[in-house]
């Protein structure tokens, strides 16, 4: 389950567990977002001493590794050897300087599996995201993410897009709040983790 790449409170514990395995292996939802260079503006205060760090390889990674395995309780170094070793990026979110939240970058279609489109060049998906536990509470998701959204189209970006399983409302709310616009909906079927089918909704 580990490997599945699900660090967030809601697969913490029993409880956790048991959704991971029917929507990871079952069915869920996902809500389909997206932002745009030509109508996307900022909608969230930055607090003081808030700043995203872009970090385009493993070794980049290295110093801020240690903050992050801690508070996770394990060792992340493979996992994001792999993301890199796809050609991803991170951006990490830091509060004062310390580590507060993360999430990755996907364009092309190496990596995480994207469902509901193929990435055109100057596309990008926001992928496996999380705001540290002692950071949580605070509002930062959507800081971050409106953050990481003028920096991409600042860079050139034109879209950006993001989903979220459907009961996972903290995520798409903090989607909401930074600009994201729901796109659209699918229903994605995972018999016993085998095959995979989705549909728009």
């Amino acid at each position: 389950m580990k490997s599945r790449g699900f660090i967030g409170p809601r697969y913490q514990g029993l409880s956790g567990k048991l959704r991971l395995l029917v929507q990871g292996f079952l069915i869920h939802t996902e809500i389909v977002s997206f932002a745009d260079a030509a109508w996307w503006k900022e909608t969230v205060s930055v607090p003081d001493g808030c700043e995203l760090i872009h970090l385009d390889s493993f070794e980049a990674s290295i110093p801020y590794l240690p903050a992050l395995n801690e508070a996770y309780g394990r060792d992340l170094s493979s996992e994001w050897k792999r993301y890199f070793g796809w050609g991803q990026t991170c951006a990490l979110l830091t509060v004062k300087d310390e580590v507060a939240a993360f999430g990755w970058l996907q364009s092309g279609d190496v990596g995480a599996k994207c469902y509901y489109l193929q990435l055109q060049p100057g596309e990008f998906r926001a992928v496996r995201e999380g705001v540290l536990p002692g950071f949580r509470g605070q509002g930062l998701y959507p800081v971050r993410h409106q953050l990481l959204l003028s920096s991409l189209f600042a860079r050139g970006a034109s879209r950006v897009y993001i989903d979220a399983y459907e009961d996972n409302v903290p995520s798409w709310k903090g989607h909401k709040r930074a600009g994201y616009r729901e796109f659209g909906r699918i229903r994605v079927f995972t018999p016993l983790g085998l095959v995979e089918y989705a549909r728009w909704i």
